[in-house]
């Protein structure tokens, strides 16, 4: 069970613990790009964002609850924060003179500029805040929901962003194999390579993997694991809710790493062979195909049913249709046939049938 506690604190006493103050060493905070979005010094907000919000603590408007999070697990002294690093951020950097703000309608001015008064008067603002134990008993998506209702009433929070927020500890395998395949800004431990061997083939016969700021190409990512995994086409999904039971933390059983493995070789191996990636999966999103377009070929390799039959009549329709507009019209219609993008099997079934019919 989740233990909370809510109260009070001033500016200056947020500010210390946010920088390392000596008196706060045992009870320091930290802001982690694990749970906020954007990097950990800058996050998301713009500057014009960071003065609004200066401007409405020292109005003494009402700016919201600052929440807190540390594991039982893990032994730290530091508070993470869980919601509201983009308003400790702004406070941090206005104190360390990084901006100006509105003193009344004529007047902008840094931290410094302040009279000692207002400095003081600043200080003492007094700011709501809660504080979350996470047990060893609660769930390991306990995180992730607990962000996902603090973040209803804003910019709802993308799939990618649940699953960062997930595997916050670094102890999920699935997710660590993602961020690890991925690469760019994500920061794993894993030291794996067969994984590395993995990014480097998908970089040089897909394209290079880099991240989206909203965390896309983690989730789908994912999905590619844990259908692999699962052999279920069903979880080929971004969607946290559909595959955050699915998460397992280490280690993962040797079968189930060893499908993941070989079924990722597979399906890079496949496109290898294709001339034409462009024309038949669509537009790469920083080194990631269309879900879409790349679920004819994923859904039988997942599942461990394709065939060396039916491989050779996709590879050879690919490579001797894919410039064929009429062909291809068809074959995208099959693929979004009642007008969505939806990956169903339905479909899958039909666009091997009809890539069939020019064996």
């Amino acid at each position: 069970m989740v233990r909370t506690q809510t109260d009070t604190h001033t500016i200056q006493n947020l500010f210390e613990k946010l920088t390392n103050h000596p008196l706060y060493r045992h009870d320091a905070i930290t802001i982690t790009s694990q749970f906020q979005r954007g990097d950990e010094e800058t996050g998301v907000w713009v500057l014009a964002d960071k003065q609004k919000y200066i401007k409405a603590l020292r109005n003494h408007y009402p700016t919201g609850i600052i929440v807190f999070v540390k594991d039982t697990e893990i032994i730290s002294n530091t508070w993470k924060v869980l919601d509201g690093g983009n308003r400790l951020r702004a406070i941090r950097d206005f104190i360390n003179n990084n901006f100006n703000t509105t003193i009344d309608d004529t007047t902008s001015k840094k931290f410094k500029e302040l009279t000692p008064r207002q400095q003081e008067q600043f200080y003492t603002i007094m700011i709501p805040c809660q504080w979350q134990n996470i047990e060893v008993s609660d769930h390991q998506s306990t995180i992730a929901e607990m962000f996902c209702g603090l973040n209803t009433s804003a910019v709802k929070l993308s799939p990618g962003e649940l699953f960062k927020a997930h595997g916050w500890k670094g102890n999920i395998w699935e997710i660590e194999m993602a961020k690890k395949l991925v690469g760019g800004g994500w920061n794993s431990e894993m030291n794996n390579e067969r994984v590395n061997s993995i990014r480097a083939a998908w970089s040089t016969n897909i394209g290079e993997l880099s991240e989206t700021k909203r965390c896309d190409n983690l989730a789908m990512v994912i999905g590619y694991i844990i259908s692999a995994k699962t052999g279920n086409f069903n979880l080929f999904e971004t969607k946290y809710d559909v595959n955050k039971n699915n998460l397992n933390p280490y280690p993962l059983p040797p079968p189930e790493e060893q499908a993941i493995y070989r079924k990722l070789e597979r399906f890079i191996d496949f496109v290898r062979e294709v001339e034409y990636p462009p024309s038949i999966f669509g537009r790469l999103t920083r080194g990631m195909p269309s879900k879409l377009k790349i679920a004819p070929i994923w859904k039988p390799i997942c599942e461990g049913t394709l065939t060396a039959s039916l491989r050779a009549n996709m590879i050879s329709f690919y490579n001797t249709h894919a410039l064929d507009v009429e062909v291809l019209a068809e074959y995208n219609r099959l693929l979004t046939k009642n007008g969505d993008n939806h990956t169903s099997a339905s479909k899958i079934i039909a666009v091997h049938a009809y890539i069939n019919t020019f064996a």
